[in-house]
């Protein structure tokens, strides 16, 4: 008898174990430019819905293998929000830092009266771990009327540490460096 109840005890105890908890995380914007330049264009600007690749579009944070042919989707790191809106907040806020005369802003409705618009079309964005973490998007410029002025793709990596909170942060990076690149282009057009 008082092996069965040591055999219930033990299995019990390996049921209850204690569980990892999750780690919540969300990109953040640079409240300063890189390099130090802005623009003094004064116009509305706003932010369209960012479209993301389906493996994307889930709370966990992406990794990927080094050659991005295998994804893990982390149970314990997790995005605060959906990422399509924290990538969208988060371009808004780095295209304003670039542009601080002018409003920029998400466009949430479509009733807005934006004079500009950027429309963001990622096919990835995601990293490694200790490796690289990459950001390829087609981007689009275009009047509050759909007249398009320009229509590119940008491509960036960045190093990243070993930890989810690097990866985040190089995340962020990725998404400046789409910002400047977007101004540069948008104070070339409305010159």
């Amino acid at each position: 008898m008082r092996k069965y109840v040591l055999l219930f005890l033990l299995m019990t105890a390996a049921c209850v174990g204690t569980s990892q908890s999750s780690k919540f995380y969300t990109l953040k914007s640079f409240a300063e430019p890189k390099g130090g330049v802005v623009y003094v264009l004064k116009t509305n600007i706003g932010v369209q819905e960012i479209t993301l690749p389906d493996y994307l579009d889930r709370p966990q944070i992406v990794t990927s293998s080094h050659n991005s042919m295998e994804f893990e989707f982390s149970e314990f790191h997790r995005w605060n929000d959906s990422l399509d809106l924290i990538f969208q907040r988060v371009l808004a806020e780095d295209l304003a830092v670039y542009f601080p005369k002018s409003q920029v802003g998400v466009q949430e409705t479509g009733r807005e009266n934006f004079k500009y618009l950027v429309a963001v079309d990622v096919t990835q964005f995601d990293g490694s771990l200790g490796k690289t973490a990459i950001l390829d998007a087609k981007w689009t410029l275009k009047t509050s009327a759909g007249n398009i002025l320009a229509e590119e793709r940008s491509r960036f990596e960045t190093a990243v540490g070993g930890s989810y909170l690097d990866l985040v942060t190089a995340e962020s990076e990725l998404i400046e460096k789409l910002s400047r690149t977007i101004a540069e282009r948008l104070s070339v057009i409305a010159r």
